[in-house]
């Protein structure tokens, strides 16, 4: 079995999407088809809806139904949120948030009851990531629309879900420019100890379009492997760490990263640019290690660790 293309080693179809990249594309038709099933691609930019009528004109006249629908189409530039113009705003929220609108909507003609509509997010709607303001607004857009699409299409038997993948190594992700920084960053903090590849999320993709998750919609599944970070690098106006249960807390400080509240007053220890949380009452109970690295400018630091955040 090939690990790359999990759906088509259940048997399905694929229809391919594509822009810019014709050879990938022909590459993993030809893939799948050596897998003994359909495969056909079909350019198109998701962003505009002519072109969306245009794919699903392709898949149409290829296979005469659409069963499954999975979106990851992901553009936008990568700057901070003060930085970015009106037009590449509206853009980045056409391409990864609307889109999963319009894909759905013109996608329903076609899809029988029961089908099954996937899309990726990320890990933008809930930390902080360095200049990526625009594709965490649409991916915010896009995991609302997820859970309003689920109401609406329970009906039909239609369930909708996204995949929340974390760090994935991705032409994509190497194209971040502090990318050596977020490789480093997520290898550490991560349990399974490196950043997931394409096929471990097209798994997770492929197990919410099977029968074995047929109790699942309206839900952002996260893929993270196990991720226990609190915090990415920042350069923000305040930071609050909180978190539940019993935490082991190691904050280091970099660069010129200054602090309004006194750290040694909200119970860390310093050890170099190291500072630790250690919780008084260890005994009986379940401790995990949180390792934060944050740099930048900051103006404030509150520390609530064992109170849950408010």
């Amino acid at each position: 079995m090939n690990g790359r293309h999990p759906v088509a080693n259940r048997g399905c179809d694929v229809a391919v999407n594509y822009f810019k990249s014709r050879d990938a594309a022909d590459r993993t038709v030809a893939e799948l088809k050596a897998l003994g099933v359909r495969a056909a691609a079909a350019r198109g930019n998701v962003g505009r809806e002519d072109h969306v009528e245009r794919v699903f004109e392709t898949v149409r006249k290829e296979f005469g139904r659409l069963d499954f629908l999975i979106s990851n189409a992901a553009s936008g530039p990568l700057k901070p949120a003060l930085e970015l113009g009106a037009q590449e705003f509206h853009d980045a929220l056409d391409m990864s948030g609307r889109a999963l609108l319009t894909l759905v909507q013109k996608a329903l003609p076609m899809m029988p009851d029961g089908g099954r509509v996937v899309s990726l997010t990320s890990l933008g709607p809930r930390r902080y990531i360095q200049g990526y303001a625009a594709m965490a607004s649409a991916k915010s857009v896009l995991e609302a629309l997820t859970r309003y699409l689920a109401v609406e299409l329970a009906p039909r038997g239609v369930r909708v879900n996204a995949v929340c993948a974390g760090f994935v190594d991705t032409e994509s992700l190497r194209g971040f420019p502090n990318f050596a920084e977020m490789e480093r960053e997520g290898v550490a903090r991560t349990p399974l100890g490196r950043l997931a590849t394409p096929g471990d999320i097209a798994s997770v993709v492929a197990w919410l379009c099977s029968d074995e998750s047929a109790w699942i919609t309206g839900q952002v599944v996260v893929a993270d492997g196990g991720d226990v970070s609190g915090s990415m690098s920042v350069n923000a106006g305040s930071i609050e760490l909180c978190t539940t249960g019993v935490v082991e807390i190691r904050l280091t400080v970099k660069d010129n990263l200054t602090f309004s509240t006194n750290l040694a007053e909200s119970g860390l220890v310093r050890d170099g640019n190291t500072w630790s949380y250690v919780p008084t009452h260890r005994q009986g109970a379940v401790v995990s290690v949180v390792d934060l690295s944050i740099e930048g400018n900051a103006g404030s630091f509150a520390l609530n660790p064992e109170g849950g955040c408010s």
